[in-house]
Formats: structure tokens, sequence, C-alpha cells
């Protein structure tokens, strides 16, 4: 991680002097108790055993020998080329044991056994949350097949059969089975630990000791992994990155307001967690023009550290604005008072995870805008954003992999190209985790220039 050419803005380091601060981070502060919506909303339901993937890796099963993504070639692919298989012998590189020395204040890091650490192990091995675990289950097979599809005890021995693809997803869940076609699922499965949860988070304690950020959109994570499978019925439709897009932001946001509400309400835990908060509005290079967010158009005051924005920026862009979240919005003006209350931001995340739950729940074909609406749609995403006079990478991000799920009814080279252009001032210097040479002015022109070819082709 080479952060040190990110330095801590004059208002940033200010912060750390103002009244009150290391009274209020020096020990964690007790939290009125409260349970979270998040734990209130977990069914009571029957617990199954994880059995490995050794249990898929037959011949006749899921190792065959044949082209990549072709079925019968599920755990030949993943095995060959899907990085989760590393998921757990990453936590044995220099980088992971220094990570964990910082943590636990180590003065070697030789000393560190990340591969053994909890926390590590939640999201970098298969079964490890407390889960029941099978004799052949091995954490050396990383985030193998049982993450994404659920643990396989009940119905490894059906999935096979004939009468299996007959039953109902309700049924299948009850097997213990994630019904991965559903989008909803498949994101839900992937952000339990790409966006994180309740003991399997990452925190800014953890990002500070060496942790990379998370910034997830499911879309972009999709196109980038080799796919055992094929997509069919309504997931081999044209518009299905944009379906997946628009699932994604709905299902993301949901899982980190679910996070934000298990930390406002958890007493052990600092407060604020300053993962919640934007990165860059901190660590930003001192130079002109700047990459922190802008403080216009963001409702805060100066002195203030906005909200992280990376989850929540598209959502009202979600089907032209139909997704309502009244108790987000509230949600973010207490975000941006210099000391918000836990008790109250518990509250407000939750009710606004709940909104999403129910916007989930009545869209459940998540059918997204007809072809030729999209134009309309990718031009009132783009009015909205000429009020910004600096857009933080955050927004600007979000703003293109939106803008790119909707890149097969874009027509016309010139469009095309400013579409790419788009991405050019987002990319991350080789080697760093952060956008450490973010131009918000060259970003800003190159979203003008694709509005301004997108209004040529009405």
């Amino acid at each position: 991680m080479k952060r040190w050419s990110l330095v801590l803005t004059v208002l940033g380091v200010a912060a750390l002097f103002a009244p009150g601060y290391w009274q209020r981070h020096a020990q964690t502060v007790a939290a009125e108790p409260t349970a979270p919506r998040a734990a209130r909303r977990a069914a009571d339901g029957p617990t199954f055993q994880y059995v490995g993937v050794s249990s898929c890796a037959a011949a006749a099963c899921h190792h065959k020998e044949g082209v990549r993504g072709t079925e019968g070639c599920e755990y030949t692919t993943w095995i060959e080329t899907d990085p989760h298989r590393n998921a757990y012998a990453v936590l044995f590189n220099e980088r992971s044991r220094r990570i964990e020395a910082a943590i636990k204040q180590l003065d070697d890091p030789k000393r560190a056994s990340p591969e053994k650490n909890d926390l590590c192990l939640r999201c970098h091995a298969t079964g490890t949350n407390g889960e029941k675990r099978g004799p052949r289950l091995s954490l050396a097979d990383g985030v193998g097949c049982e993450s994404c599809h659920g643990p396989a005890e009940k119905w490894l021995s059906l999935h096979y059969l004939p009468d299996w693809k007959a039953k109902s997803p309700d049924e299948k869940k009850r097997a213990g089975f994630a019904a991965t076609k559903d989008l909803a699922v498949r994101t839900e499965q992937c952000a339990a630990c790409h966006v994180g949860a309740a003991g399997a988070e990452v925190d800014h304690d953890l990002i500070a000791a060496g942790h990379p950020r998370l910034y997830f959109e499911v879309g972009n994570h999709h196109a980038k992994l080799p796919r055992h499978w094929k997509e069919k019925g309504d997931n081999a439709t044209p518009d299905f990155e944009a379906r997946l897009w628009a699932v994604g932001q709905v299902i993301s946001a949901r899982t980190a307001l679910q996070l934000l509400e298990h930390r406002a309400s958890a007493g052990d835990k600092v407060w604020p967690e300053f993962a919640e908060y934007d990165c860059y509005a901190c660590h930003h290079a001192l130079r002109e023009p700047s990459t922190r967010p802008a403080s216009s158009g963001l409702g805060r005051k100066i002195g203030t550290v906005p909200w992280g924005e990376w989850y929540y920026s598209m959502l009202p862009a979600v089907e032209k604005g139909i997704v309502k979240t009244p108790a987000l919005d509230e949600l973010r003006k207490e975000m941006l008072n210099a000391d918000p209350k836990r008790t109250k931001v518990a509250d407000l995340a939750g009710r606004a995870a709940d909104e999403l739950n129910e916007y989930r729940r009545d869209h459940a074909d998540w059918k997204t805008l007809a072809a030729g609406d999209r134009r309309r749609w990718m031009g009132q995403v783009l009015a909205g954003e000429k009020a910004n006079a600096t857009i933080g990478w955050d927004r600007a991000a979000q703003l293109y992999l939106g803008l790119a799920a909707h890149e097969q009814f874009i027509e016309g080279d010139r469009l095309r190209t400013s579409l790419l252009d788009l991405r050019k001032p987002l990319r991350m210097p080789k080697g760093f985790d952060s956008p450490t040479t973010y131009d918000a002015a060259a970003f800003q022109r190159a979203l003008n220039e694709f509005a301004k070819h997108l209004e040529e082709k009405e």
C-alpha cells in the first residue's frame, strides 16, 4: 500500500484537535441498548452443514475436461481461473501479515497469523462464521462453491435429479440452496463479504492497517469473474447488465445500511466509524485542482466530513427515481452532523434498509426501462450532475458504472468513445488502492462531452 502519497488536509488535521475529539475516541462509546433491525429480521431457521468443494469435484459432476464455462466444467473453471480460490492463500502473504501485525500492534509481522484470525477467515474461507462444518471442508479451498450456492448438506444429493428443477426457489431455500439465478439473491451472496456484515466487516482500523477499502459494484465485479455458468431465461436478455446494475444499487445500499445499523448499535465499537465517511475528504493530495469532494450541493457545513456516497449516490437514478427512501434522506442529514447520534443513526439506518427491502420485494422482476426510454434516462441522470462543481471520485465512478451498464443501448461511435473517455480520469495508478491521480475537472469535461453527443443523437 503506497498510501504515503495521500496526506491529510488541513481541515482533516484540524478536526483531530477539535474540542472533545480525543475524549470521544480514546475509548469506545457505550450506546443505549438496542437490538439492530438486522438481528430482528434474521429468522431462526435451520442451519446446514458445509461439505466442501471436494464433494463437487468428481469428473462425473462438475470437474469434466472441456471448454471453460461449459456445463460440467464448473469446478474446473473455478479451480483454474477464479480468484476466489486463492482467498485463503493470500492470508499467508507479506501484506496480510503486515495488516494483522498493525492491528495487533506486533513489532514483527513474522509473528502475525492472519490465516488463523477469525475476522479474516469469515470472508477468506467458506463456513468459518460459526457454521456447521463437514469433515471434508478445508480452509485451503478458500471461497468455494457453497459460499455462493449455500451449504450443501441437504441438497448435494438432490440437485442433479430430474425433479430438482421443478422445485420452487422457496423449496430450494429451505434445503439451504441459494438460487443465484435470481439476481437479487446473487448480489446478496456477494455483498455479504464485499460490502460487509456484522462480524465480517472492513472498518477504518483495518483499512488504516493496510486492507484495501471495499467499494463493491456488482456489475463491475461480475464482469471480471471467469464465468462457470451460462445465463439463461430472463438473464439472457439484452438488458441483463442494466438489470444487474439496478439490482446491485438497491441490494448493496441495503447491505451497507444494515452494516451501519450494526456499527451504530454495537456498544463495543468506536463511534463514529470513519469507514462510513468519504475517504478522500481527508486523504487527498495537496494540489489544485483538488480531488476532495466539493462542499457545495452536499448539504454539509464547512468543518464536517461528508458521508460516503459510494452506495447511495445513484439510488435516485434507479428506474427514473421510483426508489423512494425518506429515512435515507433523514439519515444523510444526521451523518453530516459533526457528532451524529448513534441511536438515531441506528434507527434511521434500519428504517432505510427496510424501505429498500420493501422495494426489493415489490420489484421482484427487476424490469428496467424500455429501450426507447434509456437515452432519456441517461440525459436526466447527466442533467442532475451539472450542478456539481466538483464530483468526488466515488460519485464519478458510480456514475460511469451506471452509464456503462447501459452501453449496449448506446449507438454511434462518438458516443461510445466519449463513454470510454469518462473512464480515463477514474483509473487508479498501478500498485495503488486509491485514485491518487483523479482529476475532477477532467472528468467533468468528459461528462459534458458525453452529454453533448447524447443530445446530438436525439
